[in-house]
């Protein structure tokens, strides 16, 4: 049993924590070429990771003719108290964003969305909060785009990412159809308030 320094044998390595994830998720036991596959690892190198989550109690070893299947301890203190709460803690981080941006947007665009590598889930240090805005005229515009630049600190503070939002009349997007960054929108966008771009559109 290890109660002490625990937070090195558990998230030590990226491939324990892609195994807990899943193990997580999973309502029943995995084989270990089942859990390599759903986490993006080798095998072998699944099963290596595996032992050593068994030998700490996080994870249930059951014999299964000639192989093992995994689960996760759920009862095991270390998974109640530590794995557990992590895990769906970073699963909301992604809701905490929209939540942000939507609390502090919403209220003057007509449409909001976010898009790129965050909506992906290919984002990597340096990433921006990419966001689109539409508003109903160069008025509502001005006061937007005031609003975020007083806001850019406090998300960096937040997310540690460069919040880049554009923004839009509905008179200006509706001749900006065939941009890149449009069509981008259009087909990988989160709406987060309004109407979707692609209704605005027709």
């Amino acid at each position: 049993m290890i109660l002490h320094k625990v937070l090195e044998s558990l998230f030590g390595s990226p491939a324990k924590i892609r195994l807990l994830r899943v193990l997580l998720a999973s309502p029943q036991p995995l084989s270990g070429r089942q859990i390599g596959e759903l986490s993006g690892l080798s095998h072998r190198g699944a099963i290596l990771a595996l032992e050593s989550l068994v030998e700490l109690g996080a994870v249930r070893q059951r014999r299964v003719g000639k192989s093992y299947q995994y689960s996760m301890a759920r009862g095991n203190i270390t998974v109640e108290k530590i794995i557990a709460p992590c895990i769906r803690a970073e699963a909301e981080l992604f809701d905490g964003l929209k939540r942000a941006i939507t609390e502090q947007f919403a209220k003057n665009a007509v449409s909001l969305a976010l898009y790129g590598s965050l909506v992906r889930g290919t984002e990597k240090r340096g990433s921006d909060i990419d966001v689109l805005a539409v508003v109903r005229d160069a008025r509502m515009k001005a006061i937007l785009e005031e609003k975020v630049a007083s806001l850019v600190p406090f998300f960096h503070e937040r997310f540690n990412a460069l919040l880049s939002l554009h923004c839009f009349t509905l008179r200006e997007i509706r001749g900006k159809k065939t941009l890149p960054l449009i069509q981008s929108v259009m087909k990988e966008g989160v709406t987060l308030s309004g109407k979707p771009i692609s209704v605005l559109l027709k």
